[in-house]
């Protein structure tokens, strides 16, 4: 008979399958949407605008040939120059719709900018020649203009045209091949959603059978917790929990607050910068050197400033964890300013005495010898590892 715990795993890992088939099937289903999304972008921005300015440009030069012609067969000076004008109007048009259609090219930047060179290139030779033309036609010399056309405007014009043609044709097959894309991507999304919808209602079902098993888990994990938190109350020695990077102040306990003085509401949320608690950054970021080496802090003794300015002596340990994605240090602090002005006022006493030229011998109740200077060892004649815990009887 299988125990609960095994089927919680067996079910955990059925989850887990079921939630990566899932995932793959959405990665698949936003992929094709982004496919969608890229290819309507690229027909809306790229294909369509450029079909539409390539159409320009064609439908330019046609305009400028054809109004150049009714200006050379023009009976009028008057129909002569409005052609003439109607031909540069042309001109601007064409040198709009080129600038558009540079603005629009994404889709292949190389292929679309060597089509352009060429309608660029053939346009360019086209207006050389109609220009000479026009002024073979504002000189009113008609038989050279006329051999002008067949030798030099003609063979300069059908170019051109051909190249527009191309970057037109080029640009309204992107659309058609942009459209098959989108209807293709279009059914793969269908199919996805499809089974993601299939594999959702399997995970649910899943996910209802392991529904009890899991609330017994957290209640577990929320008893934990709160001994956690009563441990981290409760606890003599002063915690935090503070950012690395911002150094914020996550969580303080009350022994904390105590050692330092402030209120549990003026240290939650502010940054050790905020509360002045340390000499300087220098010091902090030398002892924060071993955690982010990877290591920890261990009884390093360092000086901190209350909220009212006096400075404690504390020994302090810390760790680094991870909290909500983010790198943080628990410290460990404990007051150790009393400790150590004792330390130091027996040390200076034990100088003074060890200097002292009386002799002075230190008896507990049992009268064994707890500690005698020098001149004590002097008088005797026993050195002071031979007196120490000895009974006052062997003198």
């Amino acid at each position: 008979m299988k125990t609960p715990r095994h089927s919680s795993l067996q079910i955990r890992l059925a989850s887990i399958t079921i939630l990566a088939l899932l995932i793959a099937l959405a990665a698949a289903a936003y992929l094709s949407g982004r496919q969608v999304q890229s290819d309507s972008d690229l027909i809306a921005q790229d294909a369509v605008p450029g079909t539409i300015s390539a159409h320009y440009m064609r439908m330019a030069m046609y305009r400028s040939f054809s109004w150049v012609m009714a200006a050379a067969s023009a009976q009028t000076m008057q129909f002569r120059d409005e052609s003439l004008k109607a031909v540069h109007e042309a001109d601007v048009k064409f040198a709009d719709a080129l600038q558009q259609y540079e603005a629009t090219i994404r889709l292949n930047p190389a292929r679309d900018q060597a089509l352009l060179e060429r309608v660029k290139n053939c346009s360019a030779e086209l207006l050389k020649q109609r220009r000479a033309y026009e002024a073979l036609i504002l000189s009113g010399d008609r038989d050279r203009a006329a051999s002008f056309l067949e030798l030099e405007l003609v063979p300069a014009f059908l170019p051109a045209i051909f190249a527009a043609e191309d970057l037109l044709k080029y640009n309204h097959g992107n659309s058609i091949a942009l459209s098959i894309s989108i209807r293709s991507s279009v059914h793969y999304l269908y199919w996805a959603v499809a089974l993601v919808v299939v594999m959702s209602l399997a995970c649910g079902m899943v996910l209802v059978f392991n529904l009890t098993i899991r609330r017994r888990e957290l209640t577990e994990l929320r008893e934990n917790e709160e001994k956690f938190a009563k441990a981290f109350r409760a606890n003599p020695s002063g915690i935090a929990i503070t950012e690395v990077e911002s150094g914020r102040y996550i969580e303080v306990n009350d022994s904390f607050c105590g050692i330092l003085g402030y209120p549990l509401l003026e240290v939650i949320g502010f940054t050790i910068q905020d509360k002045g608690i340390w000499n300087s950054d220098e010091e902090r970021s030398r002892i924060l050197q071993p955690l982010l080496a990877g290591g920890a802090v261990r009884n390093q003794e360092v000086q901190m400033r209350t909220r009212y300015g006096v400075r404690k002596t504390v020994s302090l340990n810390a760790e680094l964890i991870e909290l909500a994605g983010k790198r943080c240090m628990v410290t460990l602090i404990e007051d150790i300013t009393e400790r150590k002005r004792a330390t130091e006022q027996n040390e200076l006493l034990k100088v003074s005495i060890d200097k002292h030229f009386d002799a002075a011998y230190w008896m507990d109740t049992s009268n064994q010898f707890v500690y005698v200077n020098d001149t004590a060892c002097t008088a005797v004649g026993y050195t002071r590892e031979e007196l120490l815990g000895q009974s006052v009887s062997m003198l």
